[in-house]
């Protein structure tokens, strides 16, 4: 029985490393979307501006 015991534990153990593997990979998508998002916008950003540069008449 006492291998039983030992088998049912590590079972748990792996289990409980899954879903604690799967939370930490959930927050890093939704870090790395963040990320995406900042730099979309970032980028927007610059687009709009060289767009205004290249519009002003340096004559």
């Amino acid at each position: 029985m006492e291998v039983l015991t030992q088998l049912t534990n590590k079972i748990e153990t792996l289990i409980e490393k899954k879903e604690t593997l799967e939370a930490e990979n959930m927050l890093l998508r939704d870090q790395l979307d963040k990320e995406r998002q900042v730099k979309e916008a970032v980028l927007d950003k610059i687009e709009h501006l060289l767009g205004r540069i290249q519009e002003v008449n340096l004559d």
